[in-house]
């Protein structure tokens, strides 16, 4: 999947474009589609885009697992477990 392609979907000075929230909006829709192991590529993107700043690294990942575990109730707690795993 080309994960560069749906960031650049939302303008560069988006609060979206700036803090990852392409990202959750990505991750949560590979949740609901059934598509976890595809969550392992997004998290590879995520760090090409960053780099080596392991504050926006942490950052970037509990706000896209915070996402994937609210959306638990709507897709099933196991598929979230396996997709964070």
């Amino acid at each position: 999947m080309d994960y560069k392609s749906l960031a650049a979907l939302f303008p560069e000075d988006s609060a979206y474009s700036k803090n990852f929230g392409w990202a959750v909006i990505v991750g949560v829709v590979l949740l609901g589609f059934g598509k976890e192991p595809m969550v392992k590529g997004l998290a590879e993107a995520i760090l090409a885009q960053i780099g080596d700043d392991n504050n926006v690294q942490l950052a970037a990942f509990r706000k896209l697992r915070e996402a994937l575990l609210k959306a638990s109730p709507l897709v099933g707690f196991p598929r979230v477990c396996a997709c964070i795993a």
